[in-house]
């Protein structure tokens, strides 16, 4: 593999394992970010309950708080001996309230003077003091909520209670530093399973990015095969079930197609040179002779008649022989590009009749035969269709003795014209039909070929030696031929 499909595949790759691990720090973050705010709500929800509950009790004791001392024997309970194993669980007794510790207890005047404070559970009376009151009287809030002092986050609840006759705004704050714990030591938890999890999947993704993309790496070796020249590598991914399969598919199809293609330029090309090589080769000898006669007359022939005649009569002959290669050029030349053919109606029989005739007039000592049936109809292209039938019987007539029996034979799209010369061996027959094999200008029985080759037909010789040939053509039955 090239050092560009390299790249390609391992920029795919980092593709594919950049997006899966991006998706998975997304997914864990935000899985993440739901379970803290979840635990948040749970644990803010704990300690509003037991605000309440603490209101509740302050409640009681400021009702029967007739010599003002208000919070004084709020917190004249004894500390429990054993902590409970709960988180946010606050001790609980037969003879204590639910006072959690840090509690802190503020009680104000309508008008803001601060009246009293407490704390439970402090090293001293007045350990820290926080600052819990409202800007206004009026700011106090009658829910929990949460506030942050210099000292730390509080979770706050002021109500208004009577202290005996007289109305008072209590406020009761608990520190939320064991909910900032919690949610600190499962931070740290999602922190570290977070990365495990995402070393974990980034390793999986990879494994997965490279098997994603080795298919791909695959097509792109093959596509680098083929640009090297190798026209017969396939891509070996061709699963239909799968997209890459596909598209393996596809590709092998395109290329099964473009090889034809170059398969057939390749055949035409050598095709060509091969005929322009026979044909300048057959041209020459015509040349030849035209340019020796030109030559003579120049060197005085003119004054000789006779030698003049001659001359005239050679250059005459040589140029209709290179007028009749150049136009079997032709012909093969356009047959070789597909032409479509213009068929008709053509009655089969009436061809090789006019083609025997034809023959009778130019060789008046041979026997020819004819065996036909009338109507014999097929579809085709008149003009080379007879054509055929001449060069058939031109051939028989050149390459057999003067009185050789020539047969013609006409029968349901079937032509077969037969003779009882020398014949020819096997290798001789196996290559009549090639341009430029045989005596003349050896392209008489190629036009033959590929004219019915043209019509869809076919063309075979079966020959012996002193057995005589026999040339057949069979062209496609007439329902066939309609789309010509």
């Amino acid at each position: 593999m090239s050092r560009r499909g390299d790249h390609w595949g391992m920029s795919l790759r980092l593709r594919i394992l950049a997006g899966l691990v991006g998706l998975l720090v997304l997914g864990l973050a935000a899985f993440g970010v739901g379970i803290n705010r979840l635990m948040t709500g749970n644990l803010e929800h704990q300690l509003d309950q037991q605000l309440v509950a603490v209101a509740g009790t302050v409640r009681q004791v400021l009702a029967t708080d007739t010599d003002q001392h208000n919070l004084d024997r709020l917190f004249d309970v004894p500390l429990p001996q054993k902590a409970d194993g709960g988180i946010l669980r606050v001790p609980r007794g037969p003879d204590m309230a639910v006072f959690p510790l840090g509690l802190v207890i503020e009680v104000r005047s309508q008008s803001g003077t601060l009246l009293d404070r407490q704390m439970f559970a402090a090293k001293t009376k007045m350990e820290y003091r926080p600052d819990l009151s409202p800007r206004r009287p009026t700011d106090a809030p009658n829910e929990p909520v949460s506030a942050s002092t210099g000292q730390g986050g509080y979770r706050t609840l002021t109500v208004t209670m009577d202290e005996g006759d007289t109305p008072v705004l209590v406020t009761l704050a608990i520190p939320t530093a064991s909910v900032d714990g919690v949610l600190r030591e499962l931070t740290v938890i999602e922190l570290v399973l977070g990365v495990i999890i995402v070393v974990i999947g980034a390793g999986l993704a990879l494994v997965m990015a490279r098997v994603t993309a080795r298919p791909l790496a695959r097509i792109a070796a093959t596509a680098d095969a083929i640009s090297g020249g190798d026209l017969t590598r396939r891509v070996p991914d061709k699963n239909p079930k799968t997209e890459v399969g596909r598209v393996g598919l596809a590709l092998n199809a395109m290329l099964g197609q473009i090889q034809r293609y170059v398969d057939r330029l390749v055949e035409s090309e050598q095709r060509m040179r091969r005929l322009l090589g026979d044909a300048s080769h057959e041209l020459s000898t015509p040349l030849t002779s035209i340019r020796g006669y030109a030559e003579l007359f120049r060197s005085g022939a003119q004054d000789r008649p006779e030698d003049l005649a001659r001359a005239m009569s050679r250059i005459e002959a040589e140029a209709a022989r290179m007028t009749g290669l150049v136009e079997e050029l032709l012909l093969l030349a356009e047959l070789d590009e597909g032409r479509p053919l213009r068929p008709t109606r053509v009655d089969l029989a009436t061809i090789a009749a006019d083609a025997v005739d034809d023959a009778r007039l130019a060789a008046p000592d041979r026997t020819i035969e004819l065996e036909a049936a009338a109507g014999l109809y097929v579809h085709g292209e008149e003009n080379r269709l007879r054509q055929v039938a001449a060069n058939l019987l031109s051939n028989a007539c050149r390459h057999t003795p003067p009185g050789t029996p020539i047969t013609v034979t006409a029968s349901p799209g079937v032509l077969e014209v037969a003779d009882e010369g020398p014949g020819m061996d096997a290798e001789r027959a196996a290559r009549i039909f090639d341009r430029f094999y045989g005596d003349g200008s050896g392209l008489g029985l190629a036009i033959v070929a590929s004219i019915v080759e043209a019509h869809g037909g076919t063309v075979q010789v079966t020959s012996a030696p002193r057995e005589g040939a026999k040339f057949r053509i069979e062209l496609p039955p007439v329902r066939s031929l309609t789309g010509l």
